[in-house]
């Protein structure tokens, strides 16, 4: 990521208290967490959290012209970088992830093939964990996955309460190094 976003991605974490990073995820993280998804058919894809866009630029890369990515961020100066990229498979919505449901029917997306999310889970207490968890879990196909990248491992045991299987893995070529969970419906 070129010097400039970021500088505007460390200012935003110091004026945002909701922002858990001082970075974007490296390149080399978000592709290796992004390594089960099958870019070559359409894909319906949520993202909650996308920040400034390491993992939206790389899927909107990769996805197909009629694949769809909904991306959901609180903060307004994300919210603005990234709908000045103008993607038509792109919907940026600035709310919470704990609207989802109706932010999903509000805009006529069909049950979602995955969502992705580095929402900082561990800022929540458990049960509003669980309540997006369970409306992530409600927007996936059957087989859809929720991939969850955190600093913190606290994340998987509510995962396991939700999905019926959850495997965890690690992402080293990060600082810090990320715990991923692929949460499957």
């Amino acid at each position: 990521m070129p010097g400039p976003q970021r500088w505007e991605f460390l200012k935003t974490f110091f004026r945002d208290p909701r922002v858990a990073s001082v970075s974007p995820t490296s390149p080399a993280a978000v592709a290796r967490i992004c390594q089960t998804f099958d870019f070559s058919s359409p894909l319906t894809i949520i993202e909650l959290g996308p920040g400034n866009g390491a993992f939206t630029r790389y899927l909107l890369s990769r996805m197909t012209a009629d694949s769809r990515l909904l991306a959901v961020e609180l903060n307004s100066t994300f919210v603005a970088t990234l709908n000045a990229w103008h993607d038509p498979r792109l919907a940026v919505v600035q709310d919470s992830a704990e609207n989802l449901s109706a932010l999903l029917a509000a805009r006529g997306f069909p049950p979602a093939d995955a969502a992705i999310s580095g929402i900082p889970f561990s800022f929540f207490p458990g049960e509003r964990q669980e309540g997006i968890m369970r409306q992530v879990a409600e927007a996936l196909k059957p087989g859809g996955v929720f991939i969850v990248y955190q600093f913190s491992p606290q994340v998987g045991a509510h995962l396991k309460a939700v999905f019926p299987r959850v495997a965890a893995r690690r992402v080293w070529r990060n600082l810090p190094p990320l715990s991923v969970y692929d949460a499957t419906r």
